[in-house]
């Protein structure tokens, strides 16, 4: 009966182990889960771009299909997310995670492979009488890379950042505008 209980405890050992692991079945079930909501985030950003191609050339626009596409791109709604695009064609979609990438001169996309992106790309915070200083929260997104993240403001006399990781609290301290920017290794982005 003793050799019996040392056998069973030395099996739920191996089989917790199994499942807990580094290696283990809970890790990569995470691990699946991450690399399919990438995946599906691509998807949405691809198919959100030939949507707006689609328009386009249905309803048989004379103008630049890149700007047709940025214009029309800007606010785009999917399932899972948003996506934005500025005048120089950068666009994120913000879903599962984030996803980046390009329209280039002829209305093509392609998707950044690795770096990092801050979202929002922009805040505005409205500093008023008798009340505490505003802040905001932004979230730096690493593409296929990963490493510590830091947080500098271009003028702390205007704004200060206080980093958590990944997420960084922006407090306006007076009048004006800055530059918040989020570094990993050789890569940056700005807000």
């Amino acid at each position: 009966m003793v050799i019996t209980i040392i056998v069973l405890l030395i099996l739920a050992g191996v089989s917790l182990r199994l499942v807990v692991d580094e290696d283990g079945i809970l890790e990569r079930t995470t691990t699946a889960v991450d690399k399919m909501n990438k995946e599906t985030d691509k998807e949405e950003l691809e198919l959100a771009v030939l949507d707006i191609k689609m328009k386009y050339y249905e309803e048989g626009k004379l103008g630049s299909l890149r700007e047709y596409m940025i214009e029309n791109l800007n606010g785009y709604k999917t399932a899972n997310g948003t996506v934005s695009c500025d005048e120089n064609g950068n666009v994120t979609y913000v879903g599962n995670g984030v996803v980046t990438g390009k329209i280039d001169e002829n209305g093509n996309s392609e998707l950044t492979k690795e770096g990092i992106v801050i979202t929002p790309a922009s805040i505005k915070l409205e500093m008023k009488k008798d009340e505490d200083l505003p802040t905001a929260t932004v979230k730096a997104n690493l593409i296929e890379i990963s490493g510590e993240i830091s947080w500098t403001s271009a003028n702390p006399n205007i704004v200060t950042v206080s980093e958590k990781g990944e997420t960084a609290i922006v407090k306006a301290v007076d009048e004006g505008t800055t530059i918040i920017t989020a570094k990993c290794g050789n890569y940056e982005a700005t807000c």
